[in-house]
């Protein structure tokens, strides 16, 4: 017992150098993930981690039972009680912010900011959210003409071939589509 207690004494404090102060490792990986985060939620990152998260009191006058709550936080409790515990903390964390956190440096990052495990597995069933359609956008709303144009145009082709289709004609006055001249002189 005493070879392998000695192994994997050797090598977790191995491990220990490598991420203590005196390397500059351990400081400069922190310092790495405090850019990080500070850059997409502010410069305000640290007072929610040294907080406590604690669940949202909620009174109500009939009981626990009679209480309205929304469908998020009914399905998501400890989520919402996360989320809501952020903004009384004065951080902007919404649930889009905390799903691109997730993504890009994983739950880490969260539990850094106060999430615990069940809020994390809970954000991840939920997902990032509904996108909302942003009415004022000038550029999709010209899209979206261009295409209806685009639309009429080929509806129109479709019905003025289909108004000449299985009709025979020995004279028109139209043009002839082979050298579009009236009458045909080809």
């Amino acid at each position: 017992m005493s070879n392998g207690d000695g192994f994997f004494s050797s090598v977790f404090s191995g491990i220990g150098d490598i991420f203590s102060s005196s390397s500059g490792f351990g400081d400069t990986l922190g310092q790495i993930a405090g850019t990080a985060l500070s850059t997409y939620l502010g410069p305000d990152t640290t007072s929610l981690a040294a907080r406590p998260i604690l669940a949202p009191v909620v009174r109500s006058v009939g009981g626990p039972l009679t209480m309205m709550a929304s469908k998020f936080s009914a399905r998501f409790p400890n989520l919402y009680a996360v989320l809501a515990a952020s903004k009384m903390a004065g951080q902007s964390i919404s649930r889009s912010k905390a799903w691109t956190l997730l993504r890009n440096y994983g739950p880490s990052a969260l539990i850094g900011l106060g999430f615990t495990a069940e809020a994390i597995n809970e954000l991840m069933v939920a997902g990032p959210g509904r996108r909302r359609m942003n009415v004022a956008n000038v550029k999709a709303l010209r899209r979206g003409l261009r295409r209806a144009e685009g639309f009429n145009k080929l509806a129109c082709r479709v019905q003025a071939s289909l108004a000449t289709y299985g009709r025979r004609s020995t004279r028109s006055s139209a043009r002839c589509r082979t050298c579009r001249k009236s009458p045909c002189r080809c």
